[in-house]
């Protein structure tokens, strides 16, 4: 069983209302028990106080049991951050992926986030003037190994999930 949070997001500065899509993906032994796979957190706007917080806090609980015959295939958590940028449009600003830890306890994981980049200045350009910056198909793409070796990537930003394992 897994509880815990999505609990914030740390972006450069520039960048807010940010929310957050989840899903686990796991192998074809796993089966789940009760719990949902996926999830939408809220909307989110940066802290604004004096101590120069960055932080975009969700708060996003999250809770799931699986059962399975054998380890292959363990559940990860695919996370994908997007954003609405200065004309309206929901606009991708992150992706990560974060394997479910194996032993009972508590964890506070720190997962840093990427972005797809266009291959060429000219496909850039027209991203940007379109307001279609490059996303992956589908989000849980970043869960997996196959296909991601020539994918061209750029850091964003970072995410903080607290996870509450129990066997």
């Amino acid at each position: 069983m897994i509880t815990g949070q999505i609990e914030s997001a740390t972006f450069p500065s520039g960048i807010n209302n940010l929310y957050c899509r989840y899903s686990f993906t796991y192998g074809p032994d796993w089966d789940i028990l009760h719990g949902v796979n996926s999830g939408i957190t809220q909307i989110a706007k940066r802290n604004i106080d004096g101590n120069n917080n960055k932080s975009i806090a969700w708060n996003f609980p999250v809770e799931i049991a699986f059962k399975s015959t054998n380890a292959f295939g363990w559940p990860r958590i695919a996370l994908a951050i997007y954003g609405i940028d200065s004309l309206g449009r929901d606009v991708v600003r992150g992706y990560g992926s974060l394997m479910c830890p194996t032993c009972p306890g508590r964890y506070e994981r720190i997962v840093q986030t990427y972005r797809p980049v266009s291959g060429s200045i000219c496909q850039r350009i027209m991203n940007w003037i379109g307001g279609t910056p490059p996303e992956f198909y589908d989000s849980k793409f970043v869960t997996q190994s196959e296909g991601r070796g020539v994918v061209r990537v750029h850091t964003e930003g970072t995410v903080k999930v607290i996870l509450n394992v129990i066997t």
